[in-house]
């Protein structure tokens, strides 16, 4: 809620992820009331199916304040197309493209950019990629892979990346020289990750039901 409404909030757009839980959770009721009334995009996700109807969401909250603000998310989420419209992210894992094409019409590039580059700020002759930002890997045959910076050695000028997606937990080491930037900020490796990982879960799905 800080991030809404605390001296200094900074949200520009308010991500929902529609499960039964959260349709049942008082701060998540709350959060999204603020986030309307600062005029904060929402972008609803659907996660789990078969969602309570509009009757049984938050039926446990009866107080005449609740009440208020329960029909004002529900008439504010009614004029907002779900991502993705059908099914649900687990069963559509392409909607992360809609979603990231959603989160770009709210959060320039640059912002995300400076939001990639990490808490910890180090002098530019020191390190010229900062942790947990992305940049591209060359490979001994040519090829770029992306990667995000995990770890950088002062003394042997030697990164430490992980390769393809965040916490896929494959490592590298590298040069100065094999790496360029990534015009990639933080949420899109994060889609990217949870790219992979849906592709993994179907399918080992897959495998389960063959």
């Amino acid at each position: 809620m800080l991030r809404l409404k605390g001296r200094h909030a900074k949200a520009k757009v308010l991500i929902v992820l529609k499960t039964k839980a959260f349709y049942e959770s008082e701060p998540c009721l709350k959060e999204l009331s603020c986030a309307i009334d600062k005029k904060i995009p929402v972008i609803p996700i659907v996660l789990e199916e078969n969602l309570p109807d509009k009757q049984d969401q938050w039926k446990k909250l009866t107080d005449q304040d609740s009440e208020v603000m329960i029909a004002k998310v529900q008439e504010h989420l009614g004029k907002i197309n779900d991502i993705p419209d059908a099914g649900t992210l687990l069963t559509v894992p392409e909607a992360l493209d809609e979603i990231l094409e959603e989160i770009n019409k709210h959060v320039p590039f640059m912002e995300r950019a400076v939001a990639s580059a990490g808490p910890h700020p180090v002098p530019a002759l020191a390190l010229r990629y900062a942790i947990g930002s992305s940049v591209f890997m060359k490979r001994s045959n040519g090829a770029e892979t992306l990667a995000y910076v995990k770890e950088y050695d002062a003394e042997m000028a030697l990164y430490t990346v992980e390769i393809e997606t965040l916490g896929s937990g494959q490592t590298e080491k590298c040069h100065d020289k094999d790496l360029r930037v990534a015009n990639v900020g933080l949420i899109e490796g994060l889609i990217g990750s949870a790219r992979a990982a849906l592709l993994t879960f179907q399918a080992g799905s897959s495998q389960h039901h063959a």
